[in-house]
């Protein structure tokens, strides 16, 4: 997804969830940093919010902790559909 919750084209279809991918401030290489425009980062995004579920409710199943994040999430209109 873009800051404007548009998706990207390169992004994969059919998922639940989202999360930014393009135009990432992060480390670049060893001692630098950059902006990274690449979808696959936005899965640090997801698993981030399922570890901070699990922190607070370690109890939870993945699959309560899944929908915990799905019914918290923005809708977005944009979304890809499969072919």
């Amino acid at each position: 997804l873009y800051d404007n919750d548009e998706v990207s084209a390169t992004s994969s279809v059919g998922a639940d969830i989202g999360a930014p991918g393009i135009g990432i401030y992060t480390t670049v290489g060893e001692r630098s940093y950059g902006y990274l425009h690449q979808t696959s980062i936005a899965a640090a995004f997801v698993s981030g919010a399922a570890a901070l579920i699990f922190s607070r409710r370690p109890e939870l199943s993945p699959k309560e902790a899944r929908q915990l994040i799905l019914r918290n999430a923005d809708a977005v209109s944009s979304r890809k559909e499969p072919p």
